[in-house]
């Protein structure tokens, strides 16, 4: 299988708009973010609005960044849920200037 290109397939203006709408809302209320080589892992409440937020978001980027893998832990008695973004080389590096995150 031909690797794919790490790129959004949205337009500029679209994508705008889902940052503004979803993105940056639900990574801005994570409690916990976590370098890896090929991405983060993020933290979040155990909250049942924010797992359907997170599932959403899931199925929302799967179309459009499909280079992206999204691992969904939710974790026994109410802990937190753990959401793993990662995908090939460039994945942090496009997730860094998709989230505007500072480099980690």
């Amino acid at each position: 299988m031909e690797p794919l290109p790490i790129a959004c397939t949205l337009s500029p203006a679209d994508l705008e708009e889902r940052k503004a709408t979803t993105l940056d809302q639900l990574f801005a209320s994570a409690q916990e973010v976590v370098p890896l080589n090929s991405g983060y892992r993020f933290r979040f409440d155990p909250s049942d609005q924010k797992l359907y937020t997170i599932f959403e978001m899931i199925a929302k980027e799967r179309k459009c960044c499909r280079f992206m893998d999204f691992e969904l832990q939710v974790t026994a008695a109410e802990g937190p849920i753990w959401l793993v973004v990662k995908g090939p080389e460039g994945t942090k590096q496009f997730l860094e200037s998709l989230l505007d995150m500072e480099n980690s």
